[in-house]
């Protein structure tokens, strides 16, 4: 099983468990039954989110207008880790990166973000690029191929 994506992914699994939960146990109590289905069509539905919202990004990456932008800022999201909590070393802990870039359309001002990135960003990439839909400028996505990476040792 892959590790969820992002903070919505990890709530989709909670959800879904809670609700196959609710399910096993409502074959004996039919008042559990019933608790199943609001936590499985929220999980399903957190499900279909990230899937479009996914779908979305890597659209306007392979399809959309590039303009240059500007790095702001490099977080890294602390709340979200990637690995496991009780390894040896602590190394194996990691948590994603996200660049947040300004860039300009038509005279206009806009942000985008990146995905979650696993390596983390160097400010100077050179060429960093937005690829946004110019019907909806305002919904922008990095594009993590044209930023560059600090090794990881």
């Amino acid at each position: 099983m892959r590790k969820p994506s992002s903070s919505l992914g990890s709530l989709a699994l909670v959800c879904l468990m809670m609700g196959g939960a609710f399910f096993l146990v409502g074959f004996m109590n039919a008042q559990l039954f019933l608790w199943a289905v609001p936590f499985l069509a929220a999980g399903l539905l957190l499900l279909w989110k990230i899937r479009k919202d996914n779908a979305t990004a890597e659209k306007l990456i392979t399809q959309g207008q590039r303009v240059p932008g500007k790095i702001l800022s490099i977080r890294q999201k602390g709340s979200m880790t990637l690995g496991f909590m009780n390894a040896k070393p602590r190394t194996s802990l990691r948590h994603p990166w996200i660049v947040t870039c300004q860039y300009t359309w038509e005279g206009q001002t806009y942000t985008a973000k990146s995905q979650y990135l696993w390596l983390p960003p160097r400010d100077d990439s050179p060429d960093v690029r937005v690829c946004f839909d110019p019907a909806a400028p305002g919904q922008g996505v990095v594009d993590p191929a044209t930023l560059r990476f600090i090794p990881i040792r």
